[in-house]
């Protein structure tokens, strides 16, 4: 997915209000960001991933991060 694609899926959130599925969100980036995130949330801590989580996802909130951490951990047990 092209960057302008995912400005226009944000913005499409935004003013028709849909749900926002932050999974989905997570499954659509690119694999560095994605291991950005998990080194984040595992080596510097909760506070910095739920940043970068809302920099990465504007529409998202607390709950998402949480929903999305709580993901990231069970997938990294197995």
């Amino acid at each position: 997915m092209s960057l302008m694609q995912k400005r226009e899926a944000l913005r499409s959130r935004l003013y028709n209000k849909t749900q926002f599925d932050i999974l989905n969100e997570f499954e659509t980036l690119d694999p560095q960001r994605k291991m950005v995130l998990c080194d984040q949330l595992l080596h510097s801590g909760v506070t910095t991933y739920k940043n970068t989580v809302k920099l990465l996802w504007p529409v998202a909130n607390s709950n998402d991060a949480v929903r999305l951490e709580k993901f990231l951990r069970s997938r990294m047990k197995r």
